[in-house]
């Protein structure tokens, strides 16, 4: 498995959280707030909110390009939820 701690992920400055500054789930700040870069690594051992499954391998493998392990797809998951 690829090692992603030390990959770079933009985040809300004032929330910390990824899904916020893509328009996801936004913050109450997220009008004045401006993004900077955090490592997985960061996100991983601080609570800004976001599920843990957002920084799971398999979602790192599907955002950085990495083959996916065990032949996970995004999309199969939404397929079967439908």
């Amino acid at each position: 498995m690829p090692d992603f701690k030390n990959k770079l992920i933009e985040v809300c400055t004032e929330c910390g959280r990824a899904c916020c500054w893509q328009g996801q789930f936004m913050c109450s700040e997220s009008l004045g707030a401006d993004t900077e870069l955090k490592t997985v690594a960061e996100l991983q051992a601080k609570d800004y909110g976001e599920s843990e499954d957002y920084w799971s391998d398999e979602r790192l493998s599907l955002l950085f390009g990495d083959p996916a392990p065990h032949g996970y797809r995004e999309d199969a998951r939404l397929e079967k939820n439908q």
